[in-house]
């Protein structure tokens, strides 16, 4: 809708027409950050939903909608760009997850007989024999007391070529057996391998915040109060020295579209975006 009213304008449609695709625009913006901003002041504080949706309200109101509809739109995209990275990392946990088989062969000696089991990965013990039979995923972290493959350890360590594993070696839980079939001592619970503290430490990643994002989080709140404070004293102390009170109006309104910290709250999320994508096109994978 905001590019629908810049291409009305410029094909010489009524300004009406116009403002009303740039109010539609304001719809679809702004809904998210007026309800935020609400509130946020219901319980007396000011933050940048806030703020934003006062600046194109302002701008609405001395007649430059289009300027109110390009701040939205920016403030929508940065909330935009901040949920897609976060649903990048909840794929990533999906695909870590999914990485780690959901049962293990284990082999355990019966009346002295050697018996297999298919027994889920949960309830692997520390001790157990697991079977992992060519081009099985290994299902736990152990030590390996039989036979001898080469081992595809690259969603683990990032190591693109299988690595040779014999008697004695250690093996993770979700990486890819080769050509020979293994015996592996369980060393590890499911909940205690590698490959789990990586999904938990992506998972807590996830929740963490960014110095940055933490910095602006604290600051919003005192930017907010400064820019209200300073656009109503721009109405007001002119209007009372004798400033006709459109001419101050307008320079309030003017001083609240320039202030709105659109760029500042985009920033973050597209820096982290730009440098994941950055990285993944000099193959580095951040996890």
């Amino acid at each position: 809708f905001l590019a629908l009213g810049f291409v009305a304008g410029a094909v010489g449609a009524p300004p009406m027409a116009a403002v009303a695709l740039f109010a539609l625009s304001y719809l679809f913006g702004g809904l998210f950050a007026a309800r935020k901003g609400m509130q946020s002041l219901l319980t007396l504080s000011l933050d940048v939903d806030f703020l934003m949706v006062a600046a194109a309200i302002g701008a609405a109101s001395i007649g430059h909608w289009e300027e109110g509809a390009i701040l939205l739109f920016l403030f929508s995209l940065g909330t935009a760009l901040e949920h897609y990275a976060l649903d990048r990392t909840r794929n990533s946990i999906r695909a870590l997850m999914d990485l780690s088989p959901r049962q293990a062969t284990v082999v355990r000696s019966v009346e002295g007989m050697r018996r297999e089991a298919v027994v889920p990965v949960e309830d692997l013990l520390v001790g157990d024999l697991i079977l992992v039979r060519p081009g099985e995923k290994i299902a736990a972290d152990g030590q390996i007391v039989s036979g001898q493959s080469d081992v595809d350890q690259a969603a683990i360590i990032g190591e693109s070529i299988p690595v040779d594993k014999a008697v004695g070696d250690g093996v993770f839980a979700g990486t890819l057996n080769g050509a020979g079939a293994l015996e592996v001592r369980v060393i590890k619970r499911a909940q205690d391998t590698t490959l789990a503290k990586i999904v938990q430490m992506v998972e807590e990643a996830r929740s963490e915040k960014s110095p940055t994002q933490r910095f602006i989080e604290t600051f919003e709140e005192r930017y907010a109060w400064g820019v209200v404070i300073a656009t109503l004293l721009l109405i007001i102390v002119p209007t009372l020295l004798g400033e006709d009170f459109p001419t101050s109006f307008y320079r309030a309104m003017t001083l609240l579209v320039v202030a709105s910290p659109c760029a500042l709250v985009i920033s973050t999320p597209a820096s982290v975006l730009s440098a994941i994508a950055n990285g993944a096109r000099s193959g580095i994978l951040f996890k």
